[in-house]
């Protein structure tokens, strides 16, 4: 009787699926980014490679098999497309990366939502990374030059007033 496993809560025989080929999935798409970078050299090999990982991390992510699949997956797809963008030349300037991590956390608490879970620990951290990227941005304005090295304090101070505001609208278990 192959093919099963055992549910240790109850000493049941549950079905198990055959796991993921991880490492032949991670080959094709490793191979399929160089091959489009070498069809196409304006593009960023790498960023191609993130952009890559991070969708196949994302398809797992929806096909059930893997609910830990879903936080890297968007964030090398924010980071990949960010990469991509700059290669391109359509964005310039440094803070895109992080703000592109940052907009990853958030479609992924979005798609949490969807599928009907409920948690705000990813727009914290969404938050905070779009918040560096744009403080990260700002520094290279002229007008705006040294307002960078308040956006960290800025940042933790925010953080920390959203954390209160929360724990303040949350009833206590206490009657």
């Amino acid at each position: 009787m192959s093919g099963g496993g055992w549910n240790g809560a109850y000493g049941i025989r549950v079905a198990s699926r055959p796991a993921f080929p991880w490492a032949g999935a991670i080959l094709v798409v490793l191979g399929v980014a160089f091959l489009v970078h070498q069809l196409v050299p304006a593009l960023d090999g790498w960023a191609l490679v993130t952009l890559a990982l991070g969708a196949a991390l994302c398809v797992a992510w929806l096909g059930g098999r893997s609910t830990l699949a879903l936080w890297p997956g968007v964030m090398l797809l924010g980071y990949g497309i960010a990469r991509l963008l700059l290669g391109l030349g359509v964005i310039a300037g440094d803070g895109w990366t992080t703000m592109g991590i940052g907009v990853g956390f958030a479609a992924g608490w979005l798609a949490l939502q969807v599928r009907g879970h409920v948690g705000s620990w990813p727009l914290v951290i969404a938050a905070l990374f779009v918040l560096v990227g744009a403080a990260e941005l700002a520094s290279e304005l002229p007008a705006l030059v040294g307002v960078d090295a308040y956006a960290g304090p800025i940042v933790v101070i925010l953080l920390g007033l959203l954390l209160i505001a929360t724990r303040w609208r949350r009833p206590t278990a206490r009657g």
